[in-house]
Order: C-alpha cells, then sequence, then structure tokens
C-alpha cells in the first residue's frame, strides 16, 4: 500500500484516493485496506481527511514519516530483489516478471473460471 501511496503523491502532498481505490489497486479487500490504514494512521504514516466534495468519503495522505520510509524500505525491497533473483540470467528474469504480472493482472480482472 506504501508502494501505491508513493506512487500517487501530487499537489500538496495529498494523494487524492480513498480506501477503495487503494483496494482495487493492490488486491486487498475493502476491510483489510480500513484495517490497514488504521495502523498506519496510528503509526503516523498517513492521514485521512474528508473528501472535500462529498462528506461520507474521506482521502489517505502520507505524512512526512510515510514519505520518509520510503528512503528505508525501497534500498531493503531492491536488495532482497537482487538475492531473490541471483544466478538467474537475464531471459529468465524477464520471464519470471512476465509470469508475475500475468498472475496480478489474473488476481485483478473479474473472475475468469475459478477453479
Amino acid at each position: 500500500m506504501l508502494i501505491y501511496l508513493w506512487q500517487r503523491e501530487g499537489p500538496e502532498n495529498a494523494t487524492h484516493t480513498g480506501p477503495a481505490d487503494i483496494a482495487d489497486h493492490t488486491i486487498r479487500d475493502r476491510t483489510t485496506v480500513t484495517r490497514l490504514l488504521d495502523g498506519m494512521e496510528k503509526k503516523g504514516w498517513v492521514t485521512r481527511v474528508l473528501h472535500p466534495q462529498d462528506r461520507r468519503r474521506f482521502q489517505v495522505g502520507l505524512t512526512d514519516a510515510g514519505r520518509g520510509l520510503q528512503h528505508q524500505l525501497v534500498p531493503l525491497a531492491q536488495t532482497h530483489m537482487a538475492k531473490a533473483f541471483s544466478g538467474l540470467d537475464p531471459h529468465e528474469i524477464e520471464l519470471a516478471n512476465k509470469v508475475l504480472r500475468h498472475m496480478v493482472e489474473n488476481l485483478m480482472s473479474p473472475e475468469k473460471g475459478a477453479f
């Protein structure tokens, strides 16, 4: 979720996105996203503010602490990815990425003949 919020950050440090949008783009259900946002808000990583046009909804924004995590977590993730791909040739890495992207697309699309 943090990666999605980092990517969505816009003017005045607002992501202009809500829990439903986050759920749709992170392959999580809305209840899980709400629970995760609760924890992230308690840790001071995100804020939730009422939507300016619809008071029934709110928008999620990163705090300075949430933005700062990017500088800590991205290098850590890159280290783990390098370890995961070690010993694979470029063709194998490309194939692995292609298969994983396809799997994500399957998960994000409407049911395609569940087993």
